[in-house]
């Protein structure tokens, strides 16, 4: 069964192409429409890459059968264009927050920092950090939900 689920999950269920192709001409086809992106800061500097995702419906709940009772009724989903993050946010961005609000840095664990993803932040510093970068460029962040 786990061998089956992992084979799902490497290629397209219409192409068979492998998905790792497939996500890059995704992002060859952004980058070529300008659709990668960095808002200035009011500092002048640059604030995390992002990327436009087009829009789309899918359907959502255990489409499969067998699942939680939490997972039903599966439903049509319509998602408008939207910008997310194209990286995780690293430690050089969370610091540069923590430094602008006076906020503690997060434990990097021994893992280092830099162009590191960011780890042990806590919900509630997530949300500050995406309000935070609203103030600075004037545009609407926020973190991605469930659909």
């Amino acid at each position: 069964m786990e061998r089956q689920r992992d084979e799902l999950y490497k290629f397209s269920p219409l192409t068979k192409e492998p998905a790792k192709e497939i996500a890059g001409r995704f992002v060859k086809e952004r980058e070529a429409k300008g659709e990668i992106f960095r808002d200035s800061l009011k500092d002048g500097s640059s604030g995390p890459e992002m990327i436009w995702l087009p829009a789309g419906q899918f359907r959502m709940g255990d489409v499969s059968g067998g699942s939680n009772s939490d997972e039903l009724p599966v439903h049509e989903v319509s998602l408008k264009r939207f910008a997310i993050g194209r990286y995780e946010v690293t430690f050089e961005e969370s610091d540069r927050f923590a430094e602008a609000t006076g906020i503690n840095k997060p434990n990097d664990g021994g893992w280092g920092r830099g162009k590191r993803p960011v780890i042990q932040v806590c919900w509630h510093d997530a949300v500050a950090y995406s309000e935070w970068l609203s103030k600075q460029t004037n545009k609407p962040y926020r973190l991605p939900s469930e659909a």
